[in-house]
């Protein structure tokens, strides 16, 4: 992907590579793709239609919890 795209995917999302310099990647919105981030089975638990949202993985090697927040947008 492009750097310009990256920007335009990030900016999208409200994000800037200034606060995210490294740790993160763009994959293509399919159906594969979801099921295999769990996007699916996240967005299952939301009754309400969820169209836009933000995942974050809390994880740590060893720790016996991983926190998984939603925010919605």
């Amino acid at each position: 992907m492009e750097e310009k795209e990256v920007q335009e995917v990030l900016g999208h999302f409200g994000i800037s590579n200034k606060k995210v310099r490294k740790g993160f990647w763009i994959s293509g919105n399919t159906g594969n793709m979801r099921r295999v981030l769990g996007i699916d089975a996240i967005l299952k638990c939301e009754s309400d239609g969820v169209r836009k949202a933000r995942i974050i993985i809390d994880y740590e090697a060893g720790f016996p919890y991983i926190v998984t927040r939603v925010i919605k947008k």
